[in-house]
Formats: C-alpha cells, structure tokens, sequence
C-alpha cells in the first residue's frame, strides 16, 4: 500500500513539474511573440510609410497646383499656408484694432478744460482684409475741439459805489430827534418826494412814516392819558417837599414863587416827556443804521472778494463740465468696446468658417467609407471571441517557437488597423467647432494616400473621387473666403461709419454743454451782480429811510 502512494506522489510531482516547465515554456514563447509581433508591425507601418511617399508627394504636387491656380499663381504650397496667409491678416486687423483703440474719457476732459493734445484723435482703426492695397484702414477718429470755457465776466465796480449824505444838517437832526413837529414836516414832504420813484417798495415808504405815527401816537398818548400832566405833577410834589439844609437855596427859591420857579415842575416833566421821545427815535433810528452797515460792510465784503469769487464761478462750473466729460467719455468707449467686441465677433466667424471649409464634407463622406471599409477586414469587426490568430494555420515548429515567416498576417492587419485608426481619429477631430487646418491636410493627404494603396480593399474610384473634391473644396475655399473678407470689410465699414456718426454727434453735444457751461457762468455771474445790486439798494434804501 505505502508504494502505491509513493508512486502515486510521484507521478503527482512529475505532472506538476511538467506543467510549471510548460507555463515557463509558454511565457518565454509569448515573450518572443509579442517581440516579433511588434517588430512586424513596426516594419509593416513603415513600410505602408515607405509605399506611400510617392503616392505622398504625387498628392501634394497635385494639392500645390490647385492651390496655386485657385488663387491665380500666388505662393501657396496647400490648405495650411492658405489658411495660415489669412489668419495673419485678420489677426493683424485684430491687433490694429486693440493697439489703435484709444479712450475716449482722458481725451474729452483735457479738450473741455482746453489742454487737448491734438484737435483730431484716431478712436480706432480697423485694418481692410480684401482689395489690393495690405495697408488700406478705415479710421473712426473724433474732432476733440471744443469751444473754450470763458471766465466769467466780473461786475462793473460802479455797482459797489454807495453815496448816503443826508440833507439833514446838525441843527436839523437835533431838532428832529427832539420835537416831533419838525420830523412830522420833514418826513412828510421826504414821502411825497420818494414816492414819485415807482421802484420805491412801500415797506421802505412804511417805515419813514413810521416816524410820523410814532409822533402821532406819542401825542395821543398824552392827549389821553395826560402823562405829561401826570409827570409834572409827580416833579412838582417831589420839589415842594420839605428839603434838607444843604438845599436851602432851591428850597427859598421855590418858595420865593416866581414864574421859573413855579413852572419849574412843567419844564422837567416836558423835557423827561422829549428824552423818551428822543429815546424811542434814537433806539430806531440806530436800529436801522445797523442794518444799513451790515449791508454796506456786506458790500464791502464781496468787492473785496470779487476775484476769488469769480475764480470760485469759473473752477466749480469747469470742474462739473469736467466731471460731466469723463462720463459721458466712459460711455462713448462703452460704445467703441461694444464696436470691438462685434467686430471680434465677425472676424472669428469668419475663421470659423474657413476653417470649416477645409473639413469638406465630401472628406469625411469619403474618409468614413474607407474606415469602414479596412475595419471590415480586421477580425474585430465580426465580433467573435476567435482571434486572428487561432483561425491561421501554423507548423508544430512555431508553436514550439514563434516563427517570424509565419506571421505575416500580422503585419497586414496592422496595417489595416493603424489606416483605419488614423482616419477615424483624424474625421473626429475634424468634427469639431474649430477644425486644425493642418490635421484638416492631413486627412485628404491620408485619405488619398489609403484611397490609392489599399484600392482594392475600398470603394473604386475613391482616389479619384478624392481628388476632384479636392479641387472643389479649393475653388470653394478661395471663392467663399474671398467673399467673406469684401463682407467683412463692409461690415466693419458700417461700424466704423455707424461709430463715426456717434462720436460726430457726441463733438456737438459736447460743444453744446461748452455752451450752456459758459451761460451758466454767465449766470452765475449776473447772479452775484444782481446780489450787489440788492444789497446796494437795500443800503440806499434804508440810508433813504430816515436819510442816515
């Protein structure tokens, strides 16, 4: 029983071994294979390389003269050299346009305060992309000359000149000041001489014959309730009452009883009843002085200070302009960046569309059906788990080791892969929004090329198919670009001529606010006139009031 078991063990360890020398032997074989396989599909891509440079420069003649005569003997080798010639001039239009724009806010507040560095200024330039001239712009320029800020004009000095001389002398004011009678007369005969001038106001008329109603009721008062009577008869108590002896002699005289003595109470009481009387005048009298010298020192005050006041007119009226200007200049360059940004708009349209132009659909009609075409010969394309390489007859010599000889199959089907990846990679690229004008080349260059290599694996007539779209697409693609270039350039005419108007209307707006600047100063200025003027006259007439 125990050697049953040991040759049983035996034979266990030997088919074990066996086997690890087996997977050994396989993973040393599938290394040799996958070096050899890749050293054929490398030769074979080089060689489909190697086949396929005459049919390369055959293609790239052929694509040189279309070019060439497309565009009527210009210097243009294929698709790439057109598209990149053209580019180059709308990048230039897009530079000129940036590096030419100038702002506009600066600009109108220097020109408003007359320190414009130039009367004419190049808003913008926009670069032509068609006609025979490279070096023709459009300009939108605006005329930065505006009318000058005039300082305003100072008031005549004869304005200040205030003469206030009374007619009354000293004897007359005096005799005003203390009998009513007087004032009464000459206040009177002073109203019905004013009141001649029609530009008197009545409120100073009021206030001279405030004097005669003061006087009227001075004397109603006494008439009425005798105050006067009534101080004298106070006087005339106080000066009979018994007097000390110090005071003898005004005490004898009293009673001595002549006519000064006994009338003395009367004279005291009237002359108290004229000092308030004369008080009352003088009080209002002062009152209104006062205010006649506030006026005449305010007078004063502003001929002293025209200059500065005049300066202060000009600066803040020029400063509001200047304020004004810059807004009104950061909206103008909001219009220009507006044009800007639409002309960016149509310059990368147009790119876009050249662009475009070269992924022809007849390409990618003719670079899909050949994909499609090699894809169908490869094993993958029938979706079957048997590879290509179980379906090959091999000798027993290969799979004891691998044999280069037999393994041509590889290289052809590598070449049916590496065709059939590249154009389905190059139609996706060529799919999208912007199209690389050199990948765009290579297709047709590549679709051509497989077209004529693998021809009968594809559909007949694709090379020559190819080519006459080809030269379709050229004659298109000059045709078509040449007529968005003269669009393009009408277009950004219409901008220029659009902005041009704008800005042209926006010099006369601003001219207009120069305009009503300098009436605003002007104004400013009658103002402060017409203030002298008032308060001159409100001196003169207070000084008439009571003829100071």
């Amino acid at each position: 029983m125990d050697r049953v078991v040991d040759v049983v063990t035996a034979i266990f360890y030997t088919a074990t071994l066996g086997a690890l020398l087996f997977f050994l032997h396989k993973v040393l074989w599938l290394v040799r294979y996958k070096c050899l396989q890749a050293a054929l599909i490398d030769a074979s891509v080089a060689e489909l390389d190697r086949a396929n440079a005459p049919v390369i420069a055959e293609w790239n003649a052929f694509t040189r003269d279309c070019w060439r005569s497309g565009l009527d003997g210009a210097d243009v080798e294929d698709a790439t050299d057109f598209v990149d010639r053209v580019e180059a001039s709308l990048s230039r239009l897009r530079h000129d346009m940036r590096a030419t724009r100038t702002s506009l806010e600066a600009r109108i507040g220097d020109a408003l305060t007359t320190r414009a560095p130039e009367g004419t200024t190049t808003v913008l330039s926009l670069r032509r992309v068609s006609g025979p001239d490279p070096e023709a712009t459009v300009t939108v320029t605006m005329d930065l000359v505006f009318p000058a800020v005039s300082p305003p004009r100072p008031p005549d000095r004869s304005l200040y000149a205030l003469e206030s001389r009374s007619r009354y002398g000293v004897l007359r004011r005096a005799l005003v000041f203390f009998s009513g009678a007087a004032d009464v007369v000459y206040s009177s005969h002073h109203v019905a001489l004013m009141s001649q001038n029609v530009h008197v106001p009545t409120s100073m008329i009021v206030r001279r014959l405030s004097l005669v109603f003061l006087i009227l009721a001075v004397v109603l008062v006494d008439l009425v309730f005798g105050v006067k009577r009534w101080l004298a008869g106070v006087l005339d108590g106080w000066l009979r009452d018994p007097l000390p002896a110090h005071a003898g002699n005004v005490a004898e005289a009293v009673n001595q009883g002549d006519f000064f003595s006994k009338n003395l109470a009367q004279i005291l009481a009237f002359g108290v009843w004229m000092a308030i009387y004369g008080a009352i005048y003088l009080a209002l009298y002062f009152l209104l002085r006062r205010r006649y010298q506030v006026n005449v020192r305010r007078l004063a005050e502003m001929a002293a200070g025209e200059a500065a006041a005049m300066k202060s007119i000009y600066r803040r009226h020029l400063g509001d302009l200047v304020r004004w200007g810059r807004a009104y200049g950061r909206s103008l360059d909001g219009a220009v960046e507006i044009t800007l940004r639409h002309a960016d708009t149509l310059v990368d349209h147009d790119a876009h569309s050249l662009r475009r132009r070269l992924a022809h659909p007849a390409l990618l009609a003719q670079a899909t059906t050949s994909a499609e075409s090699l894809f169908l010969r490869l094993p993958e394309s029938r979706g079957e788990l048997q590879d290509v390489a179980t379906r090959q007859k091999h000798s027993r010599l290969h799979y004891l080791w691998p044999r280069a000889d037999e393994m041509g199959y590889q290289a052809r089907f590598a070449q049916y892969r590496a065709a059939w990846q590249h154009l389905e990679s190059a139609v996706s690229e060529l799919r999208s929004e912007r199209p690389d004008p050199r990948k765009a080349h290579d297709l047709w260059q590549s679709a051509a090329t497989y077209a004529t290599v693998f021809a009968p694996l594809v559909p007949v007539g694709a090379a020559e198919a190819l080519r006459e779209a080809y030269a379709q697409m050229v004659t298109e693609c000059v045709a078509e670009t040449e007529k968005d270039m003269v669009a393009l350039d009408r277009r950004l005419g219409e901008l220029s001529r659009s902005l041009n108007e704008q800005l042209g209307s926006a010099r006369a707006l601003c001219a207009s606010k120069v305009e009503l600047c300098n009436q605003a100063i002007q104004g400013a200025a009658a103002a402060r006139a017409a203030e002298i003027i008032r308060l001159r006259e409100q001196a003169r007439l207070e000084a008439m009031a009571f003829e100071i």
